[in-house]
């Protein structure tokens, strides 16, 4: 797996853990130009705490990990369409 995300090389790395609170933007974006600015990735909860898109903008590497319990996988139904 590391190959495979070419995390051949030691990396920095940022752990987020209960950042599930919104409106925490600046610090979020802070947190994103620290990982930036060090070639570092980001590890979350997953759970759309929100920096996900800071994350993006700048091209910050960045894992979601969520509980089973929490991800909603679509149905296919030709007669129903699944919301997500």
């Amino acid at each position: 797996m590391l190959e495979k995300f070419k995390y051949n090389e030691r990396t920095p790395v940022i752990n987020l853990i209960g950042a599930m609170e919104k409106g925490r933007g600046k610090f979020y974006a802070g947190v994103v130009r620290a990982a930036f600015n060090t070639d570092a990735v980001i590890v979350d909860n997953g759970l759309a705490s929100g920096i996900e898109r800071f994350a993006l903008r700048r091209g910050v590497k960045f894992i979601g990990i969520a509980p089973e319990s929490e991800i909603k996988f679509p149905k296919i139904n030709p007669t129903q369409v699944d919301p997500l």
